[in-house]
């Protein structure tokens, strides 16, 4: 550029410019102006007429001196370029030279401008510094890294690969820069890649996820992190960093699948399973403990053992389980609370382990319940025995079979009416009696037995009595010992009456004719329901007329009730009494009985029914009646019944009133049927109206029913099944909480001034939880012109809503990775740190700049380690590796860490970058499954029973040390091998293998009560095993998982118990005989011997009588208290008290005519709870009062009363009274009364029955003398 310096002022140059400036001529300084003197340090004198060169130093004079002459000559030469400016001082200035040529007074000059350019110059140092610092991260991070421009079409191109990125893909950054996705990897993974990339883009976040690549020969498994860089609001590139994670997630599927593998096996294990601490706070529990105590697994892990263990001392029980040492095992017996309150017995072995250095405790809880109870009832048994034999004088015999020596008890000669002194003692006291035409067969059966052929020997024949008569008797017996050879040494067992029950078989016989001919009706009721020819009206009429004909009544009613109105719908009858459609007052029909008692009514006479005062006898005279209600769709629809003007012969058997039910059901459910399918017509039809108003779901709801119905769809975008049938309040439910009252205030706007809307609501489905967008639209449907329904549609829209979403926008990327990052000089003094690097140690950047990384050791490695690592880096080699530090707040953090120098032109080392990322969630995680692990086999290997896992092939997979134990193993020697080399039995591992194969095939669970396995040492147990199928983890391969808990003693205890149970139940029927046959025969001779007799022989006969009536209570009152204690479920049962009591005072005032029994006041006609044993209670209270009196005249009144839902029946005497020391123990088993001789049986038999019916029973002082017995029994509601 040349122009002229008369141009342009010289006093604007100087006042305009920041630079200095100088003007030379000839190769002499002219001109300086005050900023070139200031730069210099030269005066102005000094500088003008000095050479133009003397302010620059000599390397750079030569470099002046050539563009000069250059520019001269007309040569090109720079306008501008650098050189260094010594002052007077003597120091150097870099400048920028800018030189023009120009006219100065009339002559060719240059004039040059002087611009310092320090800081330019340390800046652009610095940002070279700062690049190849960058540049050594990017390249030496332990990650893949590559960075993506975005173009302004949102096109992703690849701008820069680092090594790691380069090995991974294959790809060199020649070969990728400036190309898409697709261009570079293909349309397949090209188009995966630039869709992650894009999301990226228009989310505007950091996004951070796992993929699976295939970009080699070798798939592997990545964790990508994708950063925005956003410059005003547009991305215009993508930093992204990818971590090759496939060791890592291969670990962490091993340690997952080992976890699952043992946490299934936990918790399929039978026993309940916990894990606590020191202080016993819960650490684990498995899935038995969740459902033995009823709380959930969360709640579990919140409480302390003491919360459950009842009567657990905390303090005692943490100075128990401190002074425990490793690996020792307390087992002790305690009680358990469940959530609900209830409690249960529990065997517990508690074992000490040690988890990551920490003491914890294995609780292993059997439910003892069963065991308990078993206890219980074997305890029970044999007080039940004790008072069997006590009470009920059974015939018992004990044969010595080798002598034929055989102790008969007193009751066994006597059943039969003999003198027991006068029966031998040898086995042809019974063989002489036995009918001639039995003994060859019961001899046969006893043989059998002899022989061990039968369980039992069970014959029935019939004996010889004293008097020749035969009775029928049930003879029971069984070998209790036999010799080394198996004979039979003694045998014992009992002899039954059986006579009574002869004749009932007798009384069966003949009810079989009324059993065929209900059959018959039966067929007949089946023809006419299942002929689909007939109507539902002809079949019901037919069912009519066969309940006639089956019940000989006269006419058949099928009635439809509404309110009190009965209408006859279907009917036989002879003539035209009554026809279809006619209507009565319901309480003019028997049907209102019907009603008031929700249930059949049956009498076949006026009479027997009590209802001659009913307006159906007064009115229409109708003696036999059977009526049932008729229910459709769970409602009372009307009563189907037969009836007829004469009383029948017989009275309604059971039989005949439940195949009216039968019919009345049938009825019942056709009818229902019928409904239905006029209800599902509309619904069609509702259906049908929906989809004309829109394609998508459609809803109605009926103003006059409020009835909701809804479509298919509408179910479906509720999440609910297809039969649920929500409420209209309950579909305002499914809106979000926000929305509840726009919907309520538009529906109730709808359905009272017909307004429509149309609305964009959320939900919340029924099935998920999950909130979704919907459309709804309601419209009036009109009715007479008033409003009658409401219908509209129903349209999910979720979708379209997130597509109309805007992306929130979040912060810009300013970091390369997630990772801490910082950047030393070669002394270790930190240069630089990343925001993640704040984040992961604590540290500020104020705190670490101008440190060293020494201010995050944690004292975890040696020196050696850190030696290591400087003398890698120190010679310009990588460093990576794991290590641990500490965060400003102490914490101690894992990092995996890589440490790369920065090299100079030369390869010298002149700063070190360090990329750190946080692993301690992953090494914690890893440790805490392995942990898991190690802890999970601890508690298998503690669990007493066996556990085991076994594939197809019949390898043992896992075997706890309770199964190698068996087999005289450790664990780690049985698994792996096959269950031929491991179980000792040939004949036990084929069995056990043929359970394997069956469940591994059908899928299904087995549980085998009993099986044998031999152990190592020879010794046979029973096993009670569960096996169940079962899925190995890592491979899938089909396996099964077996529970096995060693019952042999507990087996050997039970087989003792049925033994005692079995000789139970054979004195159980013989109480359940009536062993009063004999003694009833006796009550007779002697009373017709009492008309035979001299008057001085009356007292004898007279006490012949009394001690025979008194054995027949005896043995009534021991027979009734076998029968009660041996029922284990009892269905109470309404009983009517008057009848009930009034029947035991007429019969104690018939056998006991000496005493004055009266009934105070009215007993109420009430019904209580109980059973036909309730008798029994009146009965022995009102004999006791008698027996036990010492009055000449024994005075007894009775009377009842009721308040609430408690009915008191009072029994008082006038004897001697009770002692207040024994009104407690009065009620005891085998407790007599005052001088009784008696068994003490009655008293004990009132209060087990008054006790089973929920009543109590207690004794008071009469007054002015004597006792009062009070029963308290609740009224049947």
């Amino acid at each position: 550029m040349n122009s002229t310096m008369d141009d342009v002022p010289y006093e604007s140059i100087v006042e305009e410019s920041n630079d200095g400036i100088l003007v030379a001529q000839n190769g002499e300084i002219v001109y300086a102006n005050e900023l070139l003197q200031e730069m210099t340090g030269y005066a102005e004198a000094t500088l003008v007429g000095a050479p133009k060169t003397m302010l620059v130093t000599d390397d750079d004079a030569a470099l002046v001196e050539q563009y000069h002459s250059a520019r001269t000559s007309g040569e090109d030469a720079p306008d501008q370029y650098e050189v260094t400016l010594e002052t007077k001082s003597g120091d150097r200035v870099p400048i920028e030279f800018s030189v023009n040529q120009i006219s100065y007074n009339g002559e060719a000059a240059v004039v040059a401008f002087c611009r310092e350019i320090t800081e330019q110059n340390e800046r652009e140092a610095t940002l070279n510094d700062l690049k190849r610092e960058y540049e050594s991260v990017f390249d030496h991070v332990q990650d893949a890294l590559f960075l993506l421009d975005v173009d302004d079409d949102g096109t992703v191109r690849f701008q820069r690969f680092n090594e790691r990125e380069e090995a991974f893909t294959g790809k060199s950054i020649e070969e990728v820069r400036g190309k898409t996705p697709t261009e570079v990897f293909g349309d397949e993974i090209g188009s995966e890649l630039a869709a992650n990339y894009r999301e990226c883009i228009e989310r505007r976040e950091t996004l951070v996820y796992e993929e699976e690549l295939d970009l080699t020969d070798e798939t592997t498994i990545w964790q990508t992190k994708l950063t925005p860089v956003v410059v005003d609001g547009t991305v215009e590139r993508i930093v992204g960093s990818g971590r090759e994670i496939t060791e890592l997630k291969n670990r962490e599927r091993e340690l997952e699948q080992a976890k699952t593998r043992l946490q299934a096996l936990l918790d399929e294990a039978p026993d309940a399973i916990a894990i606590h601490d020191a202080d016993g706070n819960i650490l684990d529990v498995n899935d038995q403990n969740v459902e033995n105590l009823g709380y959930t697994r969360d709640e579990l892990l919140e409480m302390n053992v003491t919360d459950f263990e009842v009567g657990l001392d905390p303090e005692t029980a943490q100075e128990t389980w401190a002074a425990m040492d490793i690996g020792e095992t307390l087992k002790l017996e305690g009680t358990h609370q469940r959530k609900d309150g209830s409690t249960f017995p529990t065997e517990v072995w508690v074992s000490k382990i040690e988890v990551l250095g920490e003491p914890q405790y294995l609780a292993l809880g059997r439910d003892i319940t069963e065991r308990k109870e078993r206890e219980r009832q074997i305890q029970e048994l044999k007080d039940r025995l004790e008072l069997a034999v006590e009470g009920a004088e059974l015939g018992v015999w004990d044969w010595n079979v080798k002598t034929d020596e055989v102790e008969f008890n007193d009751q066994w000669a006597e059943m039969l009416g003999y003198d027991p002194a006068n029966i031998g003692d040898h086995l042809d006291a019974w063989e002489k009696r036995v009918h001639p035409d039995d003994i060859s067969e019961v001899e046969a059966t006893l043989e059998s037995h002899l022989a061990g052929e039968t369980e039992y020997y069970d014959s029935e024949h019939r004996m010889k009595t004293v008097d020749g008569n035969w009775k029928w008797i049930r003879d029971i017996g069984e070998v209790v010992e036999r010799d080394d050879n198996g004979d039979p040494v003694r045998a014992v067992g009992i002899h039954l009456d059986i006579d009574e029950r002869k004749r009932r078989e007798q009384e069966l016989k003949e009810s079989r004719e009324q059993i065929t001919e209900q059959n018959n009706a039966l067929e007949s009721f089946t023809e006419i329901v299942t002929d689909a020819e007939r109507t539902v009206d002809q079949q019901i009429t037919d069912l009519l007329d066969l309940g006639a004909s089956y019940l000989d009544l006269d006419i058949g009613i099928l009635s439809e009730i509404d309110g009190s109105e009965y209408t006859v719908r279907n009917v036989v009858a002879a003539g035209d009494a009554v026809e279809p459609g006619d209507t009565f007052d319901l309480t003019d029909t028997y049907c209102s009985l019907v009603y008031d008692a929700d249930g059949p009514v049956v009498f076949h006479s006026a009479d027997a029914g009590s209802v001659k005062d009913h307006p159906a006898y007064q009115n229409r005279g109708m003696e036999a009646y059977v009526g049932v209600p008729v229910f459709v769709d769970d409602r009372r629809y009307g009563t189907l019944n037969f009836s007829r003007p004469e009383s029948r012969e017989t009275p309604i058997t059971d039989a005949e009133e439940s195949f009216v039910r039968i019919m009345a059901q049938w009825i019942g459910m056709e009818l229902t049927r019928q409904q239905r399918e006029q209800e599902l017509e509309r619904t069609s039809q509702f259906l049908q109206d929906s989809q004309e108003v829109a394609s998508i779901g459609g809803w109605e709801v009926g103003l006059q029913s409020e009835t909701l119905r809804w479509s298919e769809q509408v179910h479906r975008i509720h999440g609910l099944p297809l039969d649920a049938n929500p409420t209209p309040e309950d579909a305002i439910e499914f809106y979000h909480p926000e929305d509840r009252d726009t919907i309520r205030e538009a529906f109730n706007r709808l359905t009272t001034e017909g307004e429509p809307y149309d609305l964009e609501l959320r939900i919340i489905r029924a099935d998920n939880d999950e909130v979704r967008w919907v459309r709804t639209r309601g419209e009036p449907r009109y009715a007479d012109d008033e409003i009658a329904a409401v219908h509209g549609t129903f349209q999910d829209i979720t979708e379209r809503k997130r597509r109309e979403r805007k992306l929130e926008q979040f912060r810009e990327a300013v970091e390369q990775t997630g990772h801490a990052v910082y950047i030393t000089d070669t002394n270790g003094s930190v240069e630089y740190i990343n925001s993640a690097f704040e984040e992961i140690t604590g540290y500020s950047e104020d705190e670490v700049i101008g440190d060293t990384p020494r201010l995050l050791k944690s004292g975890e490695h040696e020196d050696a380690f850190y030696e290591e690592l400087w003398e890698t880096v120190g010679g310009g080699n990588h460093w990576e590796r794991e290590i641990v530090d500490k965060r400003a707040d102490g914490e101690e953090i894992v990092l995996y860490q890589t440490i790369s120098p920065i090299t100079d032109s030369d390869g010298e080392p002149q700063k070190l970058v360090a990329v750190a990322q946080d692993i301690t969630e992953r090494k914690e995680y890893e440790e805490a499954l392995e942990a898991t692990q190690e802890k999970l086999r601890k508690i298998i290997d503690l669990v007493p029973d066996l556990i085991f896992v076994k594939n197809r092939e019949g390898e043992y997979l896992l075997a706890n040390e309770t199964t190698a134990k068996f087999y005289g193993m450790e664990p780690e020697d049985v698994e792996g091998r096959h269950e031929t080399e491991v179980i000792p039995s040939v004949e036990d591992s084929e069995e056990f293998r043929q359970d394997d194969i069956e469940v591994i095939e059908s899928g299904e669970a087995k549980f085998v009560p009993e099986e044998e396995l031999t152990t190592a040492d020879g010794e046979t147990r029973i096993l009670q095993t569960t096996k169940i199928p079962y899925q190995v983890p890592e491979s899938g391969e089909d396996a099964v998982l077996g529970y096995a808990r060693d019952v042999t003693d507990l087996t050997e205890y039970q087989h003792k118990l049925e033994s005692q149970r079995d000789n139970l139940e054979i004195l159980n029927q013989v109480v359940r005989h009536d062993i009063r046959n004999d003694l009833q025969l006796v009550l007779a001779y002697a009373e017709m011997l009492a008309t035979c007799v001299d008057p001085e022989g009356d007292e004898y006969v007279e006490q012949v009588l009394d001690a025979t009536r008194d054995a027949i209570d005896i043995t009534t009152t021991a027979r009734d208290v076998t029968r009660v204690m041996l029922q284990s479920d009892v269905d109470l049962t309404p009983v009517r008290l008057r009848p009930a009591l009034e029947s035991e005072v007429d019969n104690v005032r018939s056998n006991y005519e000496e005493g004055l029994v009266r009934i105070d006041g009215t007993i109420p006609d009430i019904e209580v709870l109980g059973d036909g044993m309730l008798k029994s209670v009146f009965r022995n209270l009102l004999k006791n009062a008698i027996q036990h009196n010492d009055k000449e005249v024994p005075e007894v009144s009775v009377s009842a009363t009721q308040e609430d839902d408690i009915v008191a029946v009072r029994i008082a005497d006038n004897g001697p009274g009770i002692s207040d020391e024994r009104k407690e123990k009065i009620f005891q088993q085998g407790e007599m009364g005052l001088d009784s001789e008696g068994t003490g049986l009655g008293l004990y038999l009132v209060e087990t029955l008054v006790d089973r019916y929920g009543g109590s029973v207690y004794a008071e002082d009469n007054d002015p003398m004597g006792a009062v017995f009070v029963v308290e029994l609740l009224r049947s509601t």
